[in-house]
């Protein structure tokens, strides 16, 4: 019988964060040999830590589409991220991408990596700038939408001024239970 080696997929990650919470971006490359996928992607008004999930969510959601059957090797620069789904560290906040997470992974067979940020590794290098080029992306979008000089302003009667529609109101109270904050939503324009 001829045994033949195959490789694994070679997963690398970074989420970054303009502000926390603040526009997001993060940024993953998949290696198959000599063959690269670069995905990448952003969301305003989230967490460092969110985009590092998120990051290694759509790298896991590809390689289910794609390859699923092959080895991988995730390479994060979040000890948190890796030791918790290496070590089952305690998961405190981001219950919704835990979620989507342990369902991505389940059937995979993973290897989990911490490799030092900012340390030259190159690939970790390139995920950071994927990362940081979103979150400016989505920073200059939310900038054209809401002018820097408006603010978002309570009165003494609970009345909040909505920085995109500049209508007055009560607003609606929500809970963001990925950042642990309260948000004011406009029932004018969400």
């Amino acid at each position: 019988a001829i045994l033949f080696f195959v490789k694994p997929l070679i997963i690398y990650t970074d989420g970054s964060c303009l502000g926390n919470p603040g526009p997001g971006g993060w940024g993953a490359i998949i290696k198959d040999g000599k063959k690269e996928t670069v995905l990448s992607g952003g969301e305003d008004g989230t967490t460092n830590n969110r985009m590092e999930m998120l990051a290694i969510l759509e790298a896991l959601l590809w390689v289910r589409e794609h390859d699923k059957e092959r080895e991988i090797q995730v390479y994060s620069d979040s000890s948190i991220v890796i030791n918790t789904l290496k070590d089952d560290w305690k998961r405190k906040t981001n219950g919704d991408i835990w979620a989507k997470l342990d369902e991505a992974r389940d059937g995979l067979t993973i290897e989990w990596n911490w490799v030092k940020g900012h340390a030259g590794s190159p690939l970790n290098e390139r995920c950071d700038q994927l990362a940081v080029a979103e979150a400016e992306k989505i920073q200059k979008t939310s900038s054209k939408e809401a002018p820097k000089s408006a603010k978002t302003t309570s009165h003494d009667k609970g009345i909040f001024v909505c920085v995109a529609c500049g209508t007055a109101s009560v607003g609606l109270l929500g809970y963001m239970e990925s950042s642990d904050m309260i948000r004011v939503d406009c029932p004018h324009c969400g």
